[in-house]
């Protein structure tokens, strides 16, 4: 974990992995951590922590099933089957308030928001196991987000990263913003009442388009 920036945004959690022991290590991802996260505790880096594989079922849920229903409840809410695993976070807070925005913007012109999260199949989870025989887990998402009004309605970018990347394109009534998602978890063990914790995120915007 990274030391609190000067700037006072969030610490980060980083992944860093390394194809053999003598090569480099690689900068795999990261989260910004929510505000008062507290990171489980580790094995004494004398020992070391084992890797945790994806399918692990010594855990409540293996780390690949996790993230996958994390991504449910970002997609659903309450509405989700898995919505009493985890408790509130500052994420989802933010993605309510995104989207009470533009609903709130796009209504009088007919409009619709939706967001949709889908876990990376290309990129496999990582997962490192905590004191308590738990599972710290970081996984990938892509996330696509659409606005969508009325013909002759204009939607235009409203962030200064979506600005950058949808360029000079001509603004239209549709806006489309996939986005790059990266999320830590940690798993309690298998026998555990405890819920799930998500303990940081990081959405970045990776496409911007006005169709």
């Amino acid at each position: 974990m990274s030391v609190q920036p000067e700037s006072l945004q969030p610490p980060r959690l980083s992944v860093y992995e390394q194809d053999g022991a003598r090569d480099q290590y690689e900068l795999w991802g990261w989260v910004r951590l929510f505000p008062s996260t507290t990171l489980p505790s580790f094995a004494a880096p004398t020992i070391g922590s084992e890797a945790v594989a994806p399918d692990d079922d010594s855990l409540l849920v293996t780390p690949t099933d996790a993230v996958a229903q994390y991504a449910d409840v970002l997609n659903v809410g309450s509405s989700s089957s898995f919505a009493a695993s985890f408790p509130d976070d500052s994420f989802r807070a933010q993605l309510a308030e995104r989207a009470k925005v533009w609903n709130d913007a796009l209504a009088p012109a007919a409009g619709k928001y939706t967001l949709t999260f889908t876990p990376d199949p290309d990129q496999p989870v990582r997962s490192v196991r905590t004191a308590d025989g738990g599972a710290l887990v970081v996984g990938t998402m892509t996330s696509a987000e659409s606005m969508t009004a009325e013909d002759g309605a204009q939607v235009p970018p409203d962030t200064e990263s979506v600005k950058a990347l949808f360029g000079s394109a001509g603004t239209t009534n549709v806006l489309k913003v996939g986005y790059r998602d990266v999320v830590a978890i940690y798993v309690p063990p298998a026998d555990s009442e405890e819920q799930m914790q998500v303990l940081g995120t990081e959405h970045v915007a990776t496409s911007a388009a006005n169709a």
